[in-house]
């Protein structure tokens, strides 16, 4: 098995999110950025009224922010397999009628950015306005030798909005059948 990008899904009747709510600076949560300390009690994320009819609470969500929002049960696991360079940020789901979700929800939020792209064998360009990511990658490749043998995710240089999942991982969470979670090959990403 090889390490892949989570891709969240929200396929048959699991809610699809909308954009996070009273969190200021919000885009450090699509790059590894520590946002623990002091990360707001009302926090929010709203399902998306585009969806009306797709209610059902799952493992994983598919949201408009590109984040990694996880149920309990799903942080758990990734937090087992991550003891460090992790932040288990809480947020609560509110569902069409505007009312708050019972159950706990969380963003899982690596911290740890590795440089693994193997530039020999990859062949991508860089984004004009901001050359730290890629703006478009007909084939990326992975030097599996820098990634983290005790991490089970992290994010990768040049492609930090995506959480890079272990083989290890990847198959704890097909085990579990945990709902929502999907694969992306690396090797399918075109930034």
């Amino acid at each position: 098995m090889k390490w892949k990008f989570v891709d969240p899904s929200s396929r048959s009747k699991l809610a699809v999110l909308g954009p996070i709510r009273n969190v200021a600076e919000d885009f450090q949560l699509g790059f590894g950025i520590p946002r623990l300390a002091g990360f707001p009690s009302n926090a929010e994320i709203h399902m998306n009224p585009r969806y009306p009819k797709q209610v059902a609470l799952g493992d994983s969500y598919s949201n408009l922010a590109d984040l990694w929002v996880a149920s309990s049960r799903l942080a758990e696991l990734v937090h087992s397999y991550t003891p460090r360079d992790l932040e288990l940020l809480p947020v609560t789901l509110i569902d069409h009628k505007g009312k708050p979700v019972a159950a706990p929800h969380f963003i899982i939020h690596p911290l740890s950015t590795v440089d693994a792209i193997d530039r020999g064998r990859s062949t991508f360009e860089l984004n004009d306005i901001d050359p730290s990511f890629i703006s478009d990658a007909p084939a990326i490749e992975l030097d599996v030798s820098k990634l983290p043998a005790d991490l089970g995710v992290c994010r990768v240089a040049l492609i930090k909005r995506r959480i890079l999942v272990s083989p290890a991982l990847v198959a704890a969470i097909d085990a579990a059948n945990m709902s929502g979670v999907e694969w992306l090959e690396v090797s399918d990403y075109h930034g």
